[in-house]
């Protein structure tokens, strides 16, 4: 179990059961994505959408109070570091050529690209716009209701 600050400065907890969901929903939708976008895709980008999903769900956890499009800066750059990291291990060190982005602008070793990090960016931002909406429902519950008058 995990403990994190909120805001009031009461400890919320982070279950091993909600890390796993989390972990499991990106090892199915990172190669999703990669299947809609090109057609395929490898074993690896699994475990790398498992590790992104989980580390976009610690940072909704940790920061509620954060605007969402800073978590979402946040979130891109964590992608493209976990990408980089696969990159070098699986592309330059193992060889296994999962991909390759020199054909795109603003590259970094082949490994990471400004366009997607851009492309993740947007995809952050869709992200903890709507997990925004969902863990503060008290939001909706607490609203008064106006008179139509």
């Amino acid at each position: 179990m995990f403990l994190f600050a909120n805001t009031k400065g009461t400890m919320k907890h982070l279950t091993f059961p909600q890390l796993t969901t989390a972990f499991l929903s990106g090892c199915i939708a990172y190669p999703l994505l990669e299947l809609a976008y090109r057609g395929h895709t490898h074993w690896t980008m699994s475990l790398t959408g498992g590790l992104c999903l989980m580390a976009l769900f610690l940072i909704q956890w940790s920061f509620p109070a954060l605007p969402f499009w800073r978590k979402a800066l946040l979130g891109a750059l964590t992608i493209l570091t976990l990408e980089l990291l696969v990159g070098t291990f699986a592309n330059l060190w193992l060889g296994w050529a999962i991909w390759d982005y020199t054909n795109l602008r603003f590259h970094y070793l082949g490994q990471i690209s400004l366009d997607f990090g851009l492309l993740w960016f947007g995809l952050c931002s869709l992200f903890f716009g709507i997990a925004g909406h969902i863990s503060r429902p008290q939001l909706f519950r607490n609203r008064k209701k106006e008179s139509p008058v």
